[in-house]
């Protein structure tokens, strides 16, 4: 199960806040097909979770993750790098 870092939730609230998203929608991880063909995932805010994903609610921010990339993501963690600026995401697996 996907975990998401306090800096990570921080960025994401601020990214929320200054695209006008509300409150109630959480983060998706799905898969998506990257520039060089490869396969990758992707992560974009959701109004809601989609049909099979997994969801978790341990936190103030709701995270879906899609079926095709559960397996895969595991016990990945959600983490920011940059401090202060520019911040960028990252995904760090055990």
């Amino acid at each position: 199960m996907i975990e998401v870092t306090q800096g990570a939730t921080n960025l994401v609230n601020e990214l929320r806040v200054a695209q006008g998203i509300p409150d109630s929608y959480g983060l998706r991880f799905y898969s998506e097909t990257g520039a060089d063909g490869a396969a990758a995932v992707g992560i974009a805010f959701a109004q809601g979770p989609a049909h099979g994903d997994q969801i978790i609610t341990e936190k103030a921010l709701p995270v879906y993750v899609a079926p095709e990339v559960a397996h895969e993501l595991g016990d990945a963690v959600l983490d920011v790098e940059g401090e202060p600026v520019p911040q960028r995401f990252v995904i760090r697996t055990p």
